[in-house]
């Protein structure tokens, strides 16, 4: 058996830089930081802008039509958060939303995730990362994202992982 995070580029930003992600080009874009991992030695720091609005996309995936994908993101955020501007977890199909966004508990890291049904023709899938304030203080860690197949998520669940670093991973069968 082999488990495929759909997210093959840097989904835990382990290359130390945005690869495999965009942003959406404002003054206070995320930032990749040593210190900010909880696993791994890399992770993504997202603060607000002038706007409120920061987010962080992962690259495009091929989107498997009619499948049941789990978008699974692993964060925290700063305990000044309210829940109307606490950082939200997306998936989006060809550019649109495609899920109620998932808002994240503050000060506590912890495994997030959202199922979705992959609608007919859609041909690619992002995981979206948001984070809407507009104060200077405050902030969300990122420690590693993936979209996976619901039968791979389940098996990650059973040996007890809330994600691996991309590519593939071999199991015994």
């Amino acid at each position: 058996m082999i488990i495929t995070n759909l997210l093959q580029k840097n989904p835990s930003f382990e290359t130390g830089d945005m690869t495999g992600w965009t942003t959406p080009g404002w003054a206070k874009d995320p930032k990749i930081q040593q210190y900010e991992a909880q696993y791994g030695t890399y992770g993504a720091t997202l603060y607000p802008n002038p706007t409120g609005l920061n987010s962080l996309i992962s690259a495009s995936v091929t989107a498997l039509a009619g499948a049941r994908i789990v978008a699974v993101v692993r964060m925290t955020a700063d305990t000044s958060m309210q829940s109307d501007t606490a950082p939200t977890l997306g998936i989006s199909a060809d550019g649109a939303l495609i899920n109620k966004p998932i808002a994240v508990v503050p000060n506590s890291w912890r495994t997030y995730t959202s199922m979705v049904t992959v609608p007919p023709n859609t041909k690619n899938m992002q995981l979206r990362l948001a984070f809407w304030n507009p104060g200077d203080s405050q902030f969300c860690r990122v420690d590693g994202a993936g979209l996976y197949t619901d039968a791979d998520w389940q098996t990650l669940q059973k040996l007890g992982l809330d994600y691996f670093d991309g590519g593939t991973m071999p199991l015994a069968s």
